[in-house]
């Protein structure tokens, strides 16, 4: 414990022993541990240095516990006193622009954007974008009021607006109102897009849809593919029903059979398979048959050799095997084959 100073036998009149004097001595000199109280003003000339057993334990009483927006600061360069903001001496705190969850999701502060307990999924920006709380390893890049709804595990949009995925392992790239609702769904960009089978791929373009296996769309508008493995590319209102049929180009053409194809024009319809129009306004009338308008053959044309020379129908134009290396040309009238006679 520590001494205190005493006046004990100091007084007018008595000696004045050494203890009296060496006790302030020890006090002041630290020869001794003291307690100083002091009471009315200080003034001090020179430097002041504290020390406690405590590393450093210096208490100032009467001074209020007082918030202060304004502290007193000293300038050592200039040798002036002012003020600088209380909140200047907090450090402040290192805030990032995304909230981390405790499955490992990721999103922004900011936004309203939300994510449910799902594991591994991320919203990298944008606002009132949508992961569901089933749906993990998913990712919004950004955009606006984009979904990704149940159970769509590893699915993607990258932005855009009001686009959404109804399933697993689909992306939509961007655009709005596009609808990848089945898995392994791909929608590039676009508005209004729908690709509701597996594997389909929509690249781009407004109102197209496609809904067969594997089924492809490259732009255009209000085009369908639905059925496997059919493909439209561009043009407005064209429609694969058929397995693996193609339409390029053009405008309300119909493929409604299998392995047929129409080259472009306008309001052409294969019904038979392995059929194929190049023209505008044409129907299909026969199997492993190219309809077309009219034909131009800007060199020559070869026909294959019949023999028998078969059945026909009416308008047909037949190269028949006469034997030897020759050649006869048969045109049906409507009611049998009647040979042409070439003039030499």
């Amino acid at each position: 414990m520590a001494c205190t100073l005493s006046n004990s036998g100091i007084a007018t009149g008595l000696v004045i022993r050494a203890s009296h004097v060496s006790q302030s001595v020890d006090a002041f000199t630290k020869g001794n541990a003291y307690d100083i109280t002091l009471s009315g003003s200080l003034v001090i000339t020179g430097s002041v240095a504290f020390s406690s057993s405590n590393a450093f334990d210096f208490t100032v009483q009467g001074i209020p516990n007082v918030s202060q927006t304004n502290v007193l600061s000293y300038n050592n360069s200039t040798g002036t006193i002012g003020y600088v903001a209380a909140s200047s001496f907090v450090p402040q705190p290192s805030v990032s622009p995304y909230e981390t969850g405790s499955n490992c999701a990721i999103k922004p502060l900011e936004g309203s954007n939300t994510i449910g307990s799902t594991f591994w999924s991320t919203i990298g920006g944008g606002c009132d974008n949508t992961i569901s709380a089933t749906s993990n390893c998913a990712y919004i890049g950004g955009g606006e009021s984009n979904c990704i709804s149940s159970t769509n595990n590893h699915s993607v949009i990258v932005g855009g607006l009001d686009n959404s995925t109804l399933s697993s392992c689909a992306f939509v790239g961007g655009g709005r109102y596009n609808q990848a609702s089945n898995s392994h769904t791909f929608i590039g960009g676009g508005s209004y897009n729908t690709g509701s089978d597996q594997f389909n791929i929509v690249v781009g373009g407004t109102l197209n849809k496609a809904c067969g296996v594997r089924g492809t769309i490259v732009g255009g508008q209000c085009n369908c593919v639905d059925n496997t493995d059919s493909i439209v590319v561009g043009g407005l209102s064209n429609c694969t029903t058929g397995e693996k049929s193609s339409i390029v180009g053009g405008a309300y053409n119909t493929a409604s059979t299998d392995y047929s194809f129409i080259g472009g024009g306008c309001c052409n319809y294969v019904c038979h398979n392995e059929s194929f129009i190049l023209g505008s306004n044409i129907t299909s009338c026969a199997t492993c048959t190219t309809h077309v308008n009219n034909l131009n053959v800007g060199c020559t044309t070869q026909m294959q050799l019949r023999n028998p020379i078969g059945t026909g129908a009416a308008g047909m134009l037949v190269a028949c095997d006469a034997g030897g290396g020759t050649a006869e040309l048969y045109f049906h009238d409507g009611s049998t084959y009647k040979k042409v006679c070439l003039v030499p």
